[in-house]
């Protein structure tokens, strides 16, 4: 009885010695599935022949591939350190702006960076670089104006400027002028290289082959010009129209003298009535002298050969019993 009684009690002390210990084995495992599980062997191994190949391209100057295998090393096994290598892949290369994000993401994945006084001031000078125009031209040659100032190069020529917009201008004699706007970045490297056109030749109004030619006017306008009334002519019309319009109002005056010397015969009256009826046939004289100027001027305007021939000759005509003109024509 003895000897149960003590078994009993050597059973319940492993039980309570051996309970702890399993329930720690079941939390463990239960981590264990928990946790993801870290980089396999083969993860590893490919990573190390990543960086391994990304470094020799590094060496080489082959920055696109060295890039592209230290992003594959990273991808495998991301290790921030790896990130250090991707940034100077592409500070190399040009890539300034995506150096400065590698660098950052290192920082930000690495907070306990050993290096982090060092990768900032790289960080610092990248973004301190001024960016550079790659200008060119077809032909060259081209003066080159940035932002509205003239610059003393020509293309082709390597210009820095500041990071941020830009407006380049280049132009060259004979072509048309090219114009274009442009966003840089830090470190960026532009390329502007237009191919100019031709402007078409300008040449002279009648022509290169019209030099020295006399300008002829149009078959239409000359006609028009030979059909168009002489001056002279109007000229004789207004001095034969005056004229008619003199005698009637002088021979109107000289009819009611007329009329005041038959009612009351005075000697003053005859005068006047002789001076109107004088007057009156001398302006009916040029209004006719003036008419027949006007028909022979305009008969004759047609040939160049009949102004210069062709005269005619006014002479007033006044005598104590009336007076007029006297033409006479001569060709």
């Amino acid at each position: 009885m003895r000897r149960i009684f003590s078994c009993l009690v050597l059973f319940a002390m492993a039980t309570a010695v051996l309970s702890p210990s399993s329930a720690d084995a079941q939390r463990r495992r239960r981590r264990a599935a928990a946790e993801p599980a870290g980089p396999s062997d083969a993860d590893r191994a490919t990573a190390r022949e990543a960086y391994g190949r990304g470094q020799t391209h590094l060496e080489a100057g082959e920055f696109e591939q060295s890039e592209a295998a230290f992003m594959e090393a990273y991808g495998a096994v991301p290790n921030p350190v790896v990130l250090i290598g991707v940034a100077h892949a592409r500070e190399r290369g040009g890539n300034a702006a995506g150096a400065v994000e590698s660098y950052e993401r290192y920082l930000t994945e690495r907070a306990d960076a050993p290096d982090r006084a060092e990768v900032e001031q790289s960080i610092a000078e990248l973004r301190a670089r001024p960016a550079t125009l790659v200008l060119t031209s077809t032909p060259p040659g081209a003066a080159i104006t940035i932002d509205e100032v003239a610059r003393e190069e020509v293309t082709p020529a390597e210009v820095e400027v500041p990071p941020g917009d830009h407006t380049v201008a280049l132009t060259l004699e004979g072509h048309e002028p090219v114009t274009e706007t442009v966003t840089m970045t830090f470190g960026e490297r532009h390329e502007v290289a237009p191919a100019f056109v031709v402007l078409p030749p300008v040449g002279d109004e009648f022509g290169e082959e019209g030099e020295g030619e006399e300008y002829e006017e149009p078959e239409e306008e000359a006609a028009e010009e030979d059909e168009s009334i002489p001056a002279g002519v109007w000229v004789s019309s207004a001095v034969a129209g005056v004229g008619l319009i003199t005698g009637s109002v002088l021979g109107f005056l000289a009819l009611s003298e007329q009329s005041s010397f038959d009612e009351d015969p005075t000697e003053e009256a005859a005068d006047n009535g002789e001076t109107l009826a004088l007057f009156a046939d001398v302006a009916f004289g040029v209004a006719i002298a003036g008419a027949i100027t006007a028909v022979v001027l305009w008969l004759t305007s047609g040939s160049d050969d009949d102004d210069e021939s062709a005269e005619l000759q006014i002479t007033p005509a006044v005598s104590a019993h009336g007076g007029g003109v006297a033409a006479a024509m001569s060709f």
